[in-house]
């Protein structure tokens, strides 16, 4: 058994040594670019990929999107691409692919095509997961169910860390209230016996409030003269331990 990250020098030089494992398992896939799950993916030939694209994306997402869904951007990335002279960086398969020829003769089909294929493969996971969906739903137009469809991505629909609260809003916000409390732990927060991981003093406006408050503070870059939530340390903020109902 062993745990790396995905660009680790360890993943490397396993693949260098054609190493093959029972499984690959990959965990906050949702967080990575298919690139980085490429390695993981080339040590074994069955893979267990576990994330959720609905949270925290790739570093830099909506800019890489922002540029792979615009031909013309995508044109001069490919052209900065072909002008680089650093060959550890730029790689044989730039070098021998995007060459004067290729720039000057490639055309807008071809650039729609690139596009297409790059979202797909920048945001893997994201990608499978959402291919799944429309094959499954697919199977459920045709067929009436997707019991007999053998589905490569499944959402695990029980939560077991957060009050039923709050995982009822993220629910309905997220996840089309296909997000559920197992039973066990629900019963566990509704219990009036069950011992809570901080009180608040019997005078603070808090006291048997519910799961979910909303607190609106002034935001630091929008209210002027808001020196409060500039104070030295700068780990620390003055105008949100004002607001922060103190706990016994």
């Amino acid at each position: 058994m062993v745990f790396a990250t995905t660009n680790s020098r360890q993943v490397e030089e396993l693949i260098s040594e054609k190493s093959q494992f029972d499984w690959s398992i990959m965990e906050e896939t949702g967080k990575v670019t298919g690139v980085e799950l490429l390695s993981p993916m080339l040590l074994s030939y069955r893979r267990l990929m576990i994330g959720d694209h609905k949270q925290l994306p790739p570093y830099a997402t909506e800019k890489m999107r922002e540029i792979l869904t615009d031909i013309n951007k995508l044109k001069n990335a490919i052209i900065i691409a072909t002008d680089i002279n650093n060959q550890q960086i730029k790689g044989d398969w730039i070098k021998e692919r995007f060459t004067e020829n290729f720039i000057s003769t490639i055309d807008s089909e071809t650039l729609e095509k690139l596009s297409s294929s790059a979202v797909r493969l920048h945001l893997l996971f994201e990608s499978l997961v959402l291919e799944e969906k429309v094959k499954s739903q697919k199977y459920i137009d045709r067929y009436g169910d997707d019991r007999k469809h053998r589905k490569i991505a499944s959402m695990l629909n029980f939560q077991h860390r957060m009050h039923p609260d709050i995982a009822n809003l993220i629910s309905s916000v997220f996840y089309d209230k296909k997000l559920k409390t197992e039973p066990s732990k629900e019963k566990f927060y509704r219990d009036a016996n069950t011992i809570t991981p901080f009180t608040f003093k019997p005078n603070s406006p808090l006291l048997n409030s519910p799961a979910i408050i909303w607190i609106d503070t002034p935001d630091v870059q929008q209210t002027k003269n808001n020196y409060a939530a500039e104070s030295l340390p700068v780990w620390t903020n003055n105008l949100e331990k004002k607001y922060s109902f103190i706990r016994s």
